[in-house]
């Protein structure tokens, strides 16, 4: 858990790694080892034990989607007051983009607050890397680097081979599996702030 300043915020962000795998067992431990983060800090919130009561918990959640799998989990987070920042629901943000594994959770109050765009929607998203470094399209200039870290037969030498190998291993490898996911907070409340204080005193 980190804790920081920005403008007139004080917040912190946990990182959080999760039990993988989408096995039933592996779904269970997902489940405890949620219960057990959310009992500590709620603990830590109940004996005045937190920093600041502005916390977002973020990472790689290793979260799958359906009823049988990690939505209940998802729901208990949600219930224990951390909601889940729009814009980055049911996105995937795997390498291969197919699942949802990394996920941001504020616990949003009063002045602390996600900012939303002219349409009135939640700020935040992906960032593919993999749109501007190491990128399809570029495998042949990679081969001799694939080639040495490869360890299999010579069969890089067939186009297929080496294209699926390039964008299922090695660039990952190179990398990460994972795309960055971000949000924009809100560091300036000013305006919200005195416009509230003068409804309250006109």
């Amino acid at each position: 858990m980190t804790g920081f300043r920005a403008g007139w915020k004080l917040f912190a962000m946990l990182n959080v790694h999760l039990h993988p795998g989408d096995g039933d067992a592996n779904v269970t431990y997902r489940r405890q080892e949620v219960d057990l983060l959310l009992a500590a800090l709620h603990a830590k919130r109940q004996a005045g034990h937190l920093w600041t009561d502005k916390l977002v918990i973020a990472g790689d959640f290793n979260f799958y989607n359906g009823a049988t799998k990690d939505d209940p989990t998802v729901r208990a987070i949600h219930t224990a007051g951390y909601r889940e920042v729009e814009s980055l629901v049911g996105v995937d943000t795997n390498a291969s983009q197919t699942e949802t594994y990394d996920r941001l959770f504020i616990q949003q109050g009063d002045y602390f607050t996600v900012a939303r765009d002219g349409a009135g929607d939640e700020v935040g998203g992906v960032f593919n890397p993999f749109d501007y470094v190491i990128r399809f399209g570029d495998e042949a200039v990679y081969v001799d680097a694939m080639k040495a870290v490869y360890g299999g037969d010579s069969d890089l030498d067939q186009p297929a081979s080496r294209d699926y190998y390039f964008k299922n291993y090695w660039r990952k490898n190179q990398l990460s599996d994972h795309f960055p996911i971000w949000f924009e907070l809100i560091t300036d409340s000013s305006d919200a702030f005195l416009a509230e204080k003068l409804a309250e005193h006109p």
